[in-house]
């Protein structure tokens, strides 16, 4: 273990106990730290936190290099070299709205002045830009919509990673043998899982089940019907109308009954869910495990995508699909690189189109 790379961190030991362990030489580490760049911290991140990322950008944006960059050059940066540092940080925390706003500045003034010194206004809006090139923008991402996206991985990670310390760690402490679906947030929690917590609306349109032996899927919370999760089928009475407690799996619902018996409800959708449970009657070891699927629709992999999660949370993100990138039809930015007056004259010609065309 090397010593110039490694801090000893400690709580609760006597001066006896602290006085042994600096015989080994490791530095004496204090929270908080960073580790592969990105800040170890329960609570919401501060302009302190993530000022890291802001400064890198600057970096990449003052670079001698880039001074020469024309529209288009400067456009490739922020969608490929950009979008690449804020990702890994995306990927890992719900950055503060303050923070995005921070990085959809520096991006927008750099696509249109070249150079942050400079005091020039945007042409074009950065809601604007961030439209397909269908509708006339650029087809970059909006920060706020990709920070959610990226977020969606780590929830995935609850449902399908058997490996991960970090997933082990939140099923025994935060879930606590309860499924994700019925979790709810408490003021103790960090910021973090709060953020995931506040994702479960959104992730379950992505995220269902394949049933295998029916030992890992919840069977009210979990979307492993065509009706999707149950108890949004039955309501919060689902359980005690049926019988099977809220925390049952599937293959526990299936087992507490007898499902041949007749039903003396007259209620359909119990109906439903009975002849469901009727024709799984038979579930056993040769079945397999049950497998979580990941994607809308009928486009669901047993491997997690961005393509299809990005393009439906677009959709959802607030879109000026009216807007027209100059302002009024005739209205033309005098100052507009070659590349941004194509794109211009693409979308006004699109606008003219008849339908059908």
């Amino acid at each position: 273990m090397n010593r110039d790379k490694t801090d000893l961190f400690t709580a609760g030991l006597n001066p006896e106990e602290d006085e042994a362990l600096s015989i080994f030489g490791f530095r004496k580490g204090s929270l908080p730290i960073r580790y592969l760049g990105l800040p170890l911290l329960h609570r919401k991140l501060w302009k302190s936190d993530y000022s890291p990322l802001t400064d890198k950008i600057k970096g990449k944006f003052n670079h001698w290099t880039v001074k020469g960059l024309s529209f288009a050059g400067r456009l490739q940066l922020i969608s490929s070299v950009i979008y690449s540092l804020v990702n890994f940080w995306f990927s890992a925390f719900t950055l503060p709205k303050g923070c995005l706003k921070d990085i959809e500045k520096l991006c927008n003034k750099f696509l249109w002045a070249g150079d942050l010194s400079k005091k020039t206004s945007a042409k074009i809006s950065w809601k604007g830009l961030c439209l397909p090139k269908p509708e006339g923008g650029l087809g970059l991402r909006n920060f706020v919509v990709w920070n959610r996206a990226l977020n969606l991985k780590l929830v995935w990670l609850l449902f399908t990673s058997t490996d991960s310390l970090w997933v082990a760690w939140m099923r025994e402490h935060r879930l606590k043998r309860q499924n994700f679906w019925s979790a709810e947030s408490k003021n103790s929690d960090s910021w973090l899982w709060k953020s995931l917590l506040s994702l479960k609306g959104l992730a379950s349109s992505f995220i269902s089940c394949e049933i295998g032996n029916g030992r890992n899927t919840s069977f009210w919370y979990d979307h492993w019907t065509d009706h999707g999760p149950l108890i949004s089928y039955l309501g919060e009475s689902g359980p005690r109308l049926m019988g099977i407690p809220a925390q049952a799996t599937v293959a526990e619902a299936i087992l507490s009954h007898d499902w041949e018996a007749p039903s003396r409800f007259r209620n359909q959708n119990i109906r439903d869910v009975r002849n469901i449970l009727r024709s799984r009657q038979v579930l056993n070891n040769q079945t397999g495990e049950d497998s979580f699927l990941w994607g809308p629709g009928n486009q669901k992999s047993k491997e997690f995508s961005t393509k299809e999660r990005g393009r439906l949370l677009d959709q959802e993100a607030p879109s000026n699909h009216g807007q027209r990138l100059c302002g009024s039809r005739t209205e033309c930015p005098s100052m507009l690189s070659i590349s941004g007056l194509r794109i211009w004259i693409d979308y006004l010609l699109k606008q003219d189109s008849p339908v059908g065309d």
